[in-house]
């Protein structure tokens, strides 16, 4: 297991986030699915992909009729492919 996945680092909700859009994939939960969202997570890549209130990510989200977790998921299972090659 991840030594650091059950930390309360603050960063759990993001953590969840990324596994459940492995999860609503084709793919599988492998430990490679935790590691991956442990180092999406620990690099702010996560992070980077949510919208703020400076950044809603409007132009972005409107590709997917405004639905920010599939804008999320497919980015996750792009970085998630390249990842596992």
């Amino acid at each position: 297991m991840i030594e650091d996945w059950g930390l309360d680092d603050g960063k759990l909700e993001e953590r969840k986030l990324c596994l459940s859009c492995i999860a609503k994939s084709k793919y599988d939960i492998t430990r490679k699915a935790y590691e991956f969202c442990h180092n999406m997570v620990q690099g702010n890549v996560i992070k980077d992909m949510l919208p703020t209130e400076d950044n809603l990510k409007n132009h972005e989200v409107a590709e997917y009729g405004g639905d920010y977790y599939q804008m999320i998921q497919d980015k996750v299972l792009h970085e998630f492919e390249k990842f596992l090659k």
